[in-house]
């Protein structure tokens, strides 16, 4: 389990460095269109800056991909959005930035958090086996309210819906990702014959335009943009971890409470810390 989730962390690393990495490329280049996908998708891939935000991107998703091979997505997920405290130092690093009360709060609480996981906690690995109504209901209940969001984004150009709603399919994503690594181990046929293989694609490309959709347009609102994303991936996430695979709690009821209540600081630690990483994007104080 320690291996799955320092495994997060470095995952953690990767994504954060991508988002910020695709977010500046996107700061007056590539246009990012509802009415021309293709088109939009042909202007992504002429620019190297975002193609080797995506990359990054792709070598950390293999690496989430390991680490739900040895830890439960709970706790893969909240080392996930642990990686956040690592933005403190790098734009302290970067930009010569000063960490505002507010960040040195979120780094403290997610550091809290992450050590509270470490006492307490099961020692053994995940099943990734799931319950089928559950997940079908967490990923319809999703898709609905991610539609509803995307009306209200488009037609009242308002990008905290969108990036809500790119953080809600980045969670489902991830959850569907869950299950299929243990639906893989049945082999690559059982992979390619399991619907959750064909949902978790179309709403992972869903999650993929929308995100680069609010980068685009919230470049003037980068925290809004990356607080909302983020929040709404590692709640619902993590929500699937302990709702929809029966991750455990802790060894007994009074540790079952503190970690619930660590997911809960890693939520808001996230929320927090999301200004620091508009810092680096920016490249200034």
């Amino acid at each position: 389990m320690l291996f799955g989730v320092g495994l997060g962390l470095l995952s953690s690393i990767l994504f954060n460095i991508s988002y910020l990495v695709q977010h500046k490329a996107l700061d007056g280049g590539p246009s990012v269109d509802a009415t021309h996908p293709l088109r939009s998708l042909g202007e992504l891939f002429r620019a190297p800056a975002w193609l080797w935000g995506g990359l990054l991107g792709l070598i950390g998703t293999v690496i989430y991909t390991l680490a739900l091979n040895y830890a439960p997505l709970s706790l893969v997920q909240a080392f996930l959005a642990g990686g956040l405290i690592l933005t403190v130092p790098l734009a302290m690093f970067i930009s010569n930035h000063k960490p505002t009360r507010r960040e040195v709060i979120g780094a403290g609480l997610m550091a809290g958090a992450l050590i509270l996981f470490a006492f307490g906690t099961a020692v053994d690995g995940p099943e990734n086996a799931f319950d089928v109504g559950g997940l079908a209901l967490l990923v319809g209940g999703t898709l609905l309210l991610t539609m509803a969001l995307t009306v209200v984004g488009f037609r009242q150009k308002r990008v905290e819906a969108i990036g809500l709603a790119a953080g809600l399919l980045h969670g489902a994503s991830d959850a569907m990702f869950n299950a299929l690594v243990g639906i893989a181990h049945n082999g690559l046929i059982a992979l390619l014959k399991s619907p959750w293989t064909w949902i978790c694609a179309v709403t992972s490309l869903g999650a993929f335009y929308l995100l680069q959709k609010a980068f685009k347009d919230g470049t003037t609102k980068p925290v809004v943009v990356i607080a909302l994303m983020t929040a709404a991936t590692n709640l619902t996430a993590i929500g699937a971890g302990l709702l929809v695979f029966d991750d455990p709690l802790g060894t007994n009821t009074f540790w079952s409470a503190v970690h619930l209540a660590a997911f809960g600081l890693v939520a808001y630690a996230g929320w927090l810390l999301a200004s620091v990483q508009a810092v680096i994007e920016k490249g200034k104080a």
